[in-house]
């Protein structure tokens, strides 16, 4: 071979195949920490190791070529039965696996070898002559020759025959998805063309219509000769124009129809080149969590199911550092230590599940342990300790919601900090991270059992189904892999539970809410004379909302375009798409949807009011609630109100010092300074005393509305009959 033979088109090759080499140096080494007498397994890695040497050799990769035959050297005397593999031998061989991954990325950058390899020739020297491998010497670090700069090719072949298999790049593939997504959309909008045809159809019957009875009263009334022989004329060429225009639209359809099957067929092939099996992903995990294992002293065994489900290779890429996380969390925090384990009588060997499954058009990974388990009255006392939540709202939660808290930025109940810390700690990031990917993250534990962290996905980023709706006369766009149901109720359904409108839907109660009331739009009003609302029920993480929408508009397949960096952390909207007419539809966030409402009382289905146009002097909504004061204040947004917030009668004083309000909303109970005191204090001030207050309260004895007045109340109002259209009533005869 000549001297000046360019080494630099196999890079990428060698880098891959390598790569693939000590994966399987890995998972063959984990076998045989489990069952040493697996002798083929150690053939095999022998074998893996000896031609990762000669393929290094090859490419000039000195220190690569140096480790792996040190390696070789190893794993034959364990072949031999000449050493016993122990956690010590085994520490060292995993150490070199990692040293070759890091010299292998120096490798493909052209850099030179950012691993000095001398103390670990050293210690695979010691260990296979028979030493103990814990004292190596340093020796002279060997130049490694860096390989010719060269534009690196965009796609390589690998295996044995011509046709075995091709490399492409995975850029290559994604651009390739993203132009077959675009022809779906085209192929829509050439499908929406059809009814302009049809039209168009129609238009020329009626124009054959006209033409007809205008011929037949001239002929009536008697023509000349060459009138007559122009009116057919006429009338031949209609009738071939009209001929012509229908056998266009017969081809145009039929070549519709072929197209619409080619890139169904195309799309499909497409994204199925980019399915990968989930097993590529979670095979990588058992080296982790045996690092992490022996790190705090326990002992995990990984199980592994639903590997053969396929998953979008972008998503695949997406949920690995959540699953690290989640996977760390769980040995360092969810697992008891062995002494723990014992006397709680559970198996000394931890369980930790990697599971995947596939539901609809979105996938389902769990992580599960056996493990102590969430203390959900931990997580109660820490959020409220934290100021995260008051008690009052916290007592309002089930346990779903209050696990949801564990998502919270910042959020942790353990009492040590580590390196790898308690659940909760960059569990927000977890869920920044799944969300990204338009999927939804949730818990469900149970004290003593174990945790399991829940992540659905979708099956594909390339394109998506959505559910087309207008509120607020603006059309939107919702995930269908949220949705659960699309009905229409009757006006007279609408009930009201624990303060919240909703409906009974298969025996529970679920609550309403107004979509364009939530989006902080000026919502159209809900008062027909055929008393009937058009309601989507989405279920995201175990809750279940109804949305009320004017109208629902189809389903569609779109491609969902992020809003770039400057809009990507707009609340409630995930991305946008492009109709067939052009005009462009923003992509509701479900999750952050159900997370602004959670808890809270839903704005008026039906307002028997106009919507106030915006006034110049806000309203000051006054309590101690979080849940509370966010209900109020959607209510009086969606009429069209300017709203502040204070927390309490001492909070409002101060506020109501820098600025006026037309209209003050307090609650009785709350600390510092409670409704009627601030109530007192306000109509006793000059400068307040012409303020309307409306106490709205849980308070309903005849007494305390008798006292509420008597301090000097305009309105009092009792929230276990809570009707807030009458609130908007109460407030426009005060300040309307």
């Amino acid at each position: 071979m000549p001297d000046d033979f360019d080494y630099s088109v196999f890079i990428n090759q060698f880098v891959d195949e390598s790569r693939d080499h000590l994966k399987r140096l890995n998972n063959g080494l984990l076998e045989l920490e489990e069952d040493p007498g697996k002798e083929e397994v150690l053939a095999d890695i022998v074998r893996e190791a000896h031609t990762l040497k000669g393929a290094a050799r090859m490419m000039g990769a000195e220190e690569i070529a140096t480790v792996s035959h040190k390696l070789e050297d190893l794993l034959s005397v364990l072949k031999e039965k000449r050493l016993k593999l122990n956690t010590q031998v085994a520490d060292v061989l995993f150490e070199s696996f990692d040293s070759v991954d890091s010299l292998l990325k120096d490798f493909a950058g052209q850099n030179e070898p950012s691993v000095d390899i001398s103390g670990l020739v050293k210690k695979l020297e010691d260990l296979a002559n028979g030493g103990s491998g814990k004292a190596p010497q340093p020796e002279k670090k060997k130049p490694q020759k860096p390989a010719p700069k060269k534009e690196q090719p965009k796609a390589t072949v690998s295996g044995e025959g011509p046709e075995d298999t091709i490399r492409v790049s995975s850029v290559k593939l994604d651009k390739l998805a993203n132009l077959v997504s675009e022809m779906v959309v085209n192929r829509i909008k050439m499908s929406d063309r059809e009814k302009e045809i049809k039209e168009l159809i129609e238009l020329s019957k009626q124009r054959a219509k006209f033409w007809r009875k205008f011929k037949d009263d001239m002929q009536k009334q008697g023509l000349a000769p060459d009138i007559e022989s122009g009116l057919a004329m006429i009338e031949s060429s209609r009738a071939d124009l009209d001929k012509q225009l229908y056998m266009l639209f017969r081809r145009w359809r039929e070549d519709v129809s072929s197209m619409e099957f080619t890139v169904s067929q195309l799309k499909q092939e497409v994204l199925e080149a980019r399915m990968l099996p989930v097993s590529t992903l979670f095979a990588t995990y058992h080296r982790p969590v045996r690092d992490l294992a022996k790190q705090f002293g326990k002992e995990v065994d990984l199980v592994i199911e639903g590997g053969d489900t396929e998953l979008d290779k972008m998503v695949i890429e997406g949920i690995h550092d959540p699953l690290i996380h989640i996977i760390r969390n769980a040995v360092d925090h969810g697992i008891e230590m062995p002494g723990e384990r014992k006397r709680l009588d559970k198996p000394h060997l931890a369980k930790l599940t990697l599971k995947a499954y596939q539901e609809g058009e979105h996938v389902i990974i769990e992580v599960s342990d056996d493990g102590a388990g969430i203390d959900i009255e931990k997580v109660r006392q820490k959020a409220v300790s934290s100021g995260l939540i008051t008690k009052k709202e916290i007592e309002q939660m089930n346990d779903i919601n209050i696990l949801q808290l564990v998502f919270k930025p910042g959020f942790s109940t353990s009492e040590k900090l580590t390196e790898i810390s308690g659940r909760g700690v960059g569990m927000d990031v977890v869920k920044d991270k799944v969300e990204e990917l338009k999927g939804i993250v949730y818990l469900r534990t149970e004290k003593g059992k174990g945790t399991a962290v829940i992540m659905q996905v979708p099956l594909t980023m390339a394109l998506s189904r959505v559910l087309f709706v207008k509120a607020a006369g603006q059309m939107f766009g919702v995930p269908t892999t949220s949705v659960e149901q699309i009905l229409r109720i009757k006006a007279h359904d609408i009930t009201t539970i624990e303060g919240k409108e909703a409906f009974i839907l298969r025996g529970h109660g679920v609550p309403l809410i107004r979509l364009g009331g939530i989006l902080g739009l000026k919502d159209t009003l809900l008062n027909f004379e055929d008393p009937t609302l058009s309601v989507v029920v989405i279920n995201l993480a175990e809750n279940r909302i109804g949305f009320v929408v004017d109208e629902v508009a189809g389903e569609h397949e779109v491609v969902i375009k992020t809003l770039g960096n400057y809009l990507k952390k707009v609340e409630k909207i995930s991305g946008a798409s492009i109709l067939s007419s052009g005009d462009i539809v923003l992509i509701l966030n479900v999750t952050d949807l159900v997370a602004s409402i959670r808890g809270m009382k839903s704005p008026p289905v039906a307002e028997t009011g106009p919507v106030q146009e915006e006034i110049s002097l806000p309203i000051l909504v006054v309590d101690d609630s979080l849940t509370a004061r966010e209900v109020e204040k959607n209510i009086l947004s969606s009429a069209g109100y300017k709203v502040d917030e204070a927390i309490d009668g001492v909070d409002a004083l101060e506020k109501m010092g820098k600025k006026q309000y037309s209209l003050v909303v307090a609650d009785i109970q709350m600390p510092r300074m409670d409704g009627f005191d601030l109530t007192r204090r306000i109509k006793k001030s000059e400068k307040y005393k012409d303020t309307p207050v409306v106490i709205v309260t849980t308070l309903e004895k005849e007494e305390d509305k008798k006292h509420g007045y008597e301090v000097g109340a305009d309105a009092y109002i009792v929230k276990k009959a809570f009707d807030q259209a009458y609130l908007l009533k109460v407030i426009d005869q005060l300040i309307g």
